[in-house]
């Protein structure tokens, strides 16, 4: 077998696999199935056109990949006075019946959002200001009467909130030894 890799100049990439054996009085054929490297034919290159994509970096780009890494520097620290405008909240949410009643399949574990970001609804936001960690309330989202979807129109829906913790960011300040954290050389 190697002996007929090197004689047929054969550049194997993988071990080969017996396909076949035949006797033959003293001698014997066998036959191997390898995996080989392709035989690459090069074309004409020169003069061959490329189009590269670029994309402008604007100063917004640039704005919020800074305050990403300084989102991931922050420092967190526990809010006991209670939540207000710009602390997080880390929850879970029972959808209930209006008696307080669990709804099958409305359970909301690991939830968290940042009080007036917008990432939840204003009026259930609203109800969790001055929540404090441990803390359990109940919380109600009503829908206008003239909704754009007809089956929610004027409709309540119950919530059980369970607070897991209520906390807020410190953001490092942009200076040398903040651009050291993130990476020596921008220093």
């Amino acid at each position: 077998y190697p002996i007929a890799i090197k004689d047929l100049d054969l550049q194997v990439v993988a071990p080969g696999q017996l396909k076949d054996i035949q006797p033959e009085d003293d001698n014997w054929t066998m036959v191997f199935e390898v995996k080989v490297e392709p035989e690459v034919e090069l074309k004409k290159v020169k003069g061959l056109e490329v189009t590269k994509k670029t994309k402008k970096v604007t100063q917004e780009n640039i704005d919020a990949v800074v305050k990403d890494f300084q989102e991931k520097h922050a420092t967190v620290m526990d809010v006991e006075e209670g939540a207000k405008e710009g602390d997080h909240i880390d929850f879970e949410m029972q959808e209930t019946d209006e008696n307080g009643n669990p709804l099958e399949g409305k359970n909301y574990p690991g939830l968290s959002i940042r009080i007036g970001e917008g990432k939840f609804e204003k009026e259930m936001e609203d109800q969790l200001l001055g929540a404090k960690t441990g803390e359990s309330r109940k919380i109600t989202k009503e829908y206008p009467k003239d909704h754009e979807v007809e089956d929610f129109r004027g409709k309540k829906e119950f919530f059980d909130i369970k607070v897991n913790k209520v906390f807020n960011k410190e953001l490092p300040e942009l200076d040398d030894e903040f651009a050291a954290t993130v990476n020596e050389e921008y220093t």
